[in-house]
C-alpha cells in the first residue's frame, strides 16, 4: 500500500526563517505548496501549487523564479540538496546534486511552441539558481533539445500552426531558449544547442572534433532465406 505524507504549506514567518539558510529570503511571497513522499520506491514527489502570476521574485528585472525557489527548498528540507558543497544549508551540502564545475545539461521540448514547448520562464530560474551556486560555478549549462528535425529553440516551429511566428510557453512569449542565452544570461557559461542539425552524423571513436553522434558497436544487418 502507497504511504503518503503531505506537508500543506507553511507560515511566511516560518517558511522565510528555514529559507534563510541558502536562499534571498526577502524576495520570497507566501504561497501554498503540498510534499507527496512515495511509498514503494522511496523517492518524493513535491508538488508546488499556488504559484503567482507573475512568478518572478523581487526587481522586474529578476530571474528568480517563486514556483523553482520553493521546490528546492521543499527538496533541501527532504534531504536532497541542490548543490554539492562542503557549505551545509538547506540548498547544499557534501551529498548535493551538482558541482561548481559541473556541465549541466537541461533537456527541454522544442517541437513546438505555446504551450507544447517547456516553460521558458521555468528554465530560467532554474538557470540562475545553478549560477548562484554558493562555491562559485565555473562550469557550463547548456540547453538542449533533438526535436526530429522539427525542433526550434527560437519556439517558432510552423507544424500545425498557420504561421512561423514566436510563442514561448511563458508570461511573456517573445523570451524563447535562445532570448535566455543571448539576451537574459548573456554569459559564457549558459548555452544552447539543438540536435536537429546533426541528427545523421556519425562520427569515429576517435574524432572530439565534429559534432556528431558515435555509434556504441558496429550496426549487423542479417538475411535469412527459408
Amino acid at each position: 500500500m502507497k504511504s503518503t505524507f503531505w506537508q500543506k504549506g507553511i507560515s511566511r514567518r516560518n517558511f522565510l526563517k528555514r529559507y534563510a539558510a541558502g536562499v534571498f529570503v526577502s524576495l520570497l511571497h507566501s504561497y501554498a505548496a503540498r510534499v507527496e513522499a512515495a511509498g514503494a520506491t522511496g523517492n518524493n514527489l513535491f508538488w508546488i501549487t499556488d504559484i503567482p502570476d507573475q512568478p518572478f521574485l523581487g526587481r522586474a528585472n529578476s530571474n528568480y523564479h517563486a514556483a523553482v525557489d520553493s521546490l528546492l527548498h521543499f527538496m533541501g528540507l527532504k534531504g536532497s540538496k541542490f548543490y554539492r558543497s562542503p557549505l551545509d544549508t538547506i540548498l547544499s551540502g557534501p551529498e548535493g546534486m551538482i558541482e561548481p564545475k559541473d556541465v549541466v545539461l537541461i533537456k527541454v521540448n522544442a517541437q513546438w511552441k505555446y504551450r507544447g514547448c517547456s516553460n521558458s520562464d521555468l528554465i530560467r530560474g532554474l538557470i540562475q539558481r545553478i549560477l548562484d551556486h554558493p562555491d562559485g560555478f565555473s562550469g557550463e549549462v547548456v540547453i538542449i533539445e533533438n526535436g526530429q528535425g522539427r525542433g526550434s529553440l527560437n519556439c517558432d516551429t510552423s507544424p500545425g500552426y498557420p504561421d512561423a511566428s514566436v510563442h514561448a510557453n511563458a508570461n511573456d512569449e517573445s523570451q524563447t531558449f535562445t532570448y535566455l542565452v543571448n539576451t537574459i544570461f548573456n554569459n559564457r557559461r549558459v548555452s544552447s544547442y539543438l540536435l536537429d542539425r546533426i541528427g545523421g552524423t556519425f562520427i569515429g571513436n576517435s574524432d572530439h572534433v565534429m559534432d556528431g553522434y558515435r555509434r556504441y558497436e558496429p550496426e549487423t544487418c542479417v538475411k535469412t532465406m527459408n
